[in-house]
């Protein structure tokens, strides 16, 4: 057998097995693994009140991977002092820092107009009640106005190479021109919106139907699950990488399933601060809460 020896200690006063289980970080990748400690983070104040002040204290760079954006959402609320995420953005691009937004997207909108409006001010499902005030809306709109102006869309094979698919392409950018006109674009933000084209959606549709766990159900009920599976899909990533450039002062946060960036509603936040074994003696913080 070949490849790197792992050595566990045991205390054999109080047992003399083990349990193997596979490594839980990739072997040999550009980054090793260096060590960290966690700490509880509560939902709601505590949690967001960490990320809010890993971006504050953000140096060179801040990347923001997540399923729903809402610029008017407030991190700190009752802090009549805090800004809002869309507010905290512009300052710190106006500094200089490089901020990337990553953010779904569904190119049909179905998601917006029938379950939940992911961005908020973006589409024309925000003019839909839902639970922002006029003031929100107001940010909302004139923010994704300036952000639309750096938005840069990776392009499909159909819309590449088809003639509705250019059709589609030019109505798409007629349109987010003319979202943004007259509206001065942010300096150092680039928001960027991804979705599921339509092969993906047929491998969903597939899978739901004919490969889940639950293989009594009735025809009906697979063709209506595989079909609202397909029309609504959605990615869960949420993260927030502050200074990854900077590895003494990297901060990582990651949410769980249960958090929405729009609402805010439960979270699980893992907060990580990464160092070079040879910058520190003294592992980094990282935190960690269960979803309530």
């Amino acid at each position: 057998m070949s490849g790197r020896v792992i050595t566990v200690p045991i205390a054999t006063s109080k047992t003399t097995s083990c349990v193997l289980t596979l490594p839980w970080f990739v072997e040999y990748t550009e980054y090793s693994p260096v060590p960290a400690t966690f700490e509880p983070l509560v939902n709601g104040q505590r949690a967001f009140g960490a990320v809010y002040d890993a971006i504050m204290a953000a140096r060179s760079s801040v990347e923001i991977i997540c399923w729903g954006f809402q610029p008017s959402m407030y991190f700190k609320r009752g802090d009549t002092h805090s800004l809002c995420i869309g507010q905290l953005l512009g300052m710190k691009a106006a500094q200089g820092v490089k901020v990337r937004v990553l953010c779904w997207s569904d190119s049909a909108h179905l998601t917006a107009a029938f379950a939940e409006n992911m961005t908020p001010g973006r589409n024309l499902a925000s003019f839909m009640a839902d639970g922002r005030n006029d003031r929100q809306r107001e940010f909302d709109w004139e923010w994704y106005r300036r952000a639309s102006k750096t938005d840069v869309k990776q392009r499909s094979w159909f819309e590449n190479h088809t003639p509705l698919g250019g059709l589609s392409r030019a109505s798409g950018d007629w349109l987010r021109t003319a979202f943004s006109f007259g509206k001065e674009a942010f300096d150092n933000i680039e928001f960027v919106t991804r979705d599921l084209g339509l092969k993906d959606r047929v491998e969903i549709a597939w899978q739901v139907a004919w490969n889940s766990a639950d293989s009594k159900r009735s025809v009906f009920n697979k063709a209506a699950t595989a079909g609202a599976m397909a029309a609504i899909p959605t990615h869960h990533q949420k993260m927030v990488l502050v200074d990854y450039e900077m590895p003494d002062l990297a901060v990582g946060l990651s949410w769980g399933i249960t958090c929405s960036m729009p609402t805010g509603t439960r979270t699980t936040i893992v907060r990580s601060g990464c160092t070079h074994s040879s910058a520190a003696t003294a592992p980094p913080r990282a935190r960690i809460s269960p979803a309530a």
